[in-house]
């Protein structure tokens, strides 16, 4: 269906890039993403260039705990 979401919490323990990959009809459906990514520097880096190539820019300070980065991410394609 075409509804929108307006929030989206991606928490799923190192699958948030297969989950990106597999859902980008869902992802830019979606006004506002927060997201926990686990794994390095560049994976995390390959993450928001997709995210961004699905409308979306980060729009907070990146948390790091760990490996652990956690962020928030707007459509910036679609009107609230």
């Amino acid at each position: 269906p075409d509804v929108k979401i307006d929030i989206l919490k991606i928490d799923i323990e190192g699958s948030e890039y297969e989950f990106v990959e597999t859902y980008p009809d869902l992802i830019e459906r979606t006004g506002l993403i927060a997201i926990e990514a686990h794994g390095n520097e560049e994976q995390y880096l390959n993450l928001i260039k997709r995210l961004e190539s699905l409308g979306h820019h980060e729009v907070s300070q990146r948390i790091r705990r760990g490996s652990e980065i956690m962020a928030l991410f707007k459509n910036g394609a679609r009107r609230a």
